[in-house]
């Protein structure tokens, strides 16, 4: 069985057993299990994809740590790649910037159109 085989196959069956643990009938986990496995190799099938852990929590610390000179250090201590540590904070600056400013223009509707 080839690495990818195996990789939709342990897909599968994982997505079996949290439908199940989420009480879905037996039969309606599988199904639903093979029907999302055959969707990802469809649309997916050959490409090298990238999956995101979706961990914004542990993104938005590394921000919070980070320093402007400790990429390394934060790659370190997170278990990822120093080009890592650049892309998440490259992609939170500008998060935290619109989160730390006031809108020039929140009100003005209401101001404009009494």
């Amino acid at each position: 069985m080839s690495k990818r085989s195996s990789l939709l196959k342990e897909l599968r069956v994982e997505i079996r057993q949290r439908l199940s643990a989420a009480r879905f009938a037996p039969d309606h986990a599988d199904r639903a299990a093979s029907i999302v496995v055959d969707t990802l190799r469809e649309i997916y099938g050959g490409d090298a994809i990238y999956i995101p852990r979706g961990d914004e929590t542990r993104d938005w610390q590394i921000w919070d740590e980070f320093n402007g000179h400790n990429h390394l250090d934060l790659a370190k201590k997170f278990g990822i790649t120093e080009r890592h540590v650049y892309n998440i904070i490259a992609a939170i600056r500008p998060l935290a910037a619109a989160k730390n400013q006031i809108s020039l223009f929140e009100g003005l509707e209401e101001c404009l159109f009494r």
